[in-house]
């Protein structure tokens, strides 16, 4: 059965996450101290200063200077403060009481470590995790004309056993269950 997943694991890329408060509305807290993963590679990634670069006032005009402390030092910095301001809107979007109430009445959740089992088990040969993928963090859009639907479906056809998105949306998932897409 083809599976949706948010994200993968892997041994070699195993990461350790300090927690950080939280605010209320789950936006990080003001005080709370700066958290950062640390990859085996020794690779820091900061999280998102709370209150982003500061704002400058010259007469009637203001603008934001960047520095050292309030922008993204790399690629992986750069999504890691783009999603928490992305899960931020999302939260600001659909709180959770709302998300919870939506949860009562969803199709029950597909099993991603079963399908890689059962796909194996049918083929003998390691289950295959395809990407459904509009665009890359360096190269920028792979796909103009994309159809998360269509990819889905071939990949189905040529025996993916489970998916994962990048730079796609939730929308994707649904509309990829609702036209079929099982196995």
């Amino acid at each position: 059965m083809l599976q949706d997943a948010a994200a993968t694991t892997s041994d070699q890329t195993e990461t350790v996450v300090e927690a950080t408060e939280q605010g209320n509305n789950g936006a990080p807290a003001a005080d709370a101290p700066a958290a950062s993963i640390e990859g085996l590679d020794g690779i820091k990634i900061r999280r998102r200063p709370v209150t982003g670069p500061s704002g400058h006032h010259v007469g009637p005009f203001q603008f934001r200077l960047e520095n050292v402390g309030n922008t993204p030092r790399n690629i992986l910095e750069k999504i890691v403060w783009n999603k928490d301001v992305e899960i931020w809107q999302m939260k600001e979007k659909m709180p959770l009481y709302r998300l919870k109430g939506l949860l009562d009445n969803a199709p029950p959740a597909r099993d991603f470590v079963a399908a890689l089992k059962a796909s194996y088990d049918r083929t003998a040969v390691p289950a295959l995790i395809a990407e459904v993928k509009k665009a890359s963090p360096s190269q920028g859009v792979l796909r103009k004309n994309f159809d998360p639907v269509e990819i889905a479906q071939a990949y189905e056809k040529n025996g993916a056993a489970c998916l994962k998105f990048f730079q796609g949306s939730f929308d994707y998932l649904e509309a990829i269950r609702n036209a079929g897409v099982k196995n």
